[in-house]
């Protein structure tokens, strides 16, 4: 008996269609270059208060990058989009470290023999909240396979 493949098409071995992993990819994309220049264009904010200086840029960047990870994360449940936006954050972070057509620089490893650390610090930002958030799903994904080994083993008589 032939029965239609409701999908119609190609469904990878974990069950998703290729329509949903391109999704994942255009919207890992997506936020991955909006963190780029969302992160990398506010990065030198800062203001005093009492004394201190607040590096608001990065603070904002940080938490643009946790929230963009979270939303990811809820997409699908998945890792790819993260690669994704890690991948594209750091192309447009490179592309911005890059001297322009001006001669000027967003993001200087140093001026005036001075090192930039927030620049170095964006950069890292962008690229490590969604590796971390890679690290996380993975580590959910071990416990639930183990979980459902487990289950499986108990239930299973000899």
């Amino acid at each position: 008996m032939s029965h239609k493949d409701p999908n119609e098409g190609v469904i990878f071995a974990d069950g998703t269609r290729p329509t949903s992993r391109a999704t994942e990819i255009v919207v890992g994309a997506i936020v991955g270059v909006l963190g780029g220049l969302v992160v990398i264009g506010t990065h030198r904010m800062r203001s005093t208060v009492q004394d201190v200086s607040v590096p608001w840029g990065l603070l904002f960047g940080c938490a643009y990058e946790v929230v963009a990870t979270c939303m990811l994360v809820a997409l699908s449940g998945r890792k790819l989009p993260l690669f994704i936006d890690a991948l594209a954050f750091t192309l447009v972070a490179v592309y911005f470290s890059g001297t322009s057509l001006g001669g000027g620089l967003l993001v200087p490893a140093q001026i005036a023999g001075e090192a930039q650390w927030q620049g170095w610090a964006a950069q890292f930002l962008g690229v490590i909240v969604p590796l971390v958030g890679v690290a996380i799903v993975w580590a959910i994904q071990i416990r639930n396979i183990a979980r459902a080994n487990q289950r499986e083993e108990r239930t299973v008589k000899p």
